[in-house]
């Protein structure tokens, strides 16, 4: 059985292709729950009732029971975004609730 480069090649690229595309869509998920929970707060701040995401409501409950740190880690999981930028997040929304 003969292998030519040009097989070798575009089995290489393939590759190179899928791994670009999925950390693509893993990347676009994560922006679009952020939007989604920055909206949803939006909102709040505006009086206006929207229906959260389960991720918001999980977040909102770990708030609620002192559990900031499980918080932090599930928002920052759900986003993508830093630890410091998660930790301020979670932050001001616990400062926003009763």
């Amino acid at each position: 059985m003969q292998i030519d480069l040009f097989s070798v090649l575009a089995f290489i690229v393939v590759c190179f292709m899928w791994g670009a595309v999925t950390d693509r869509l893993k990347r676009i998920e994560a922006k679009t729950t952020w939007l989604e929970h920055r909206l949803e707060h939006g909102l709040a701040a505006l009086e206006v009732e929207a229906e959260q995401s389960p991720t918001a409501r999980a977040i909102d409950d770990l708030i609620s029971r002192g559990e900031r740190g499980e918080a932090i880690r599930l928002y920052q999981d759900a986003t993508g975004v830093s630890f410091t930028e998660a930790r301020e997040h979670i932050d001001r929304l616990a400062s926003d609730q009763p």
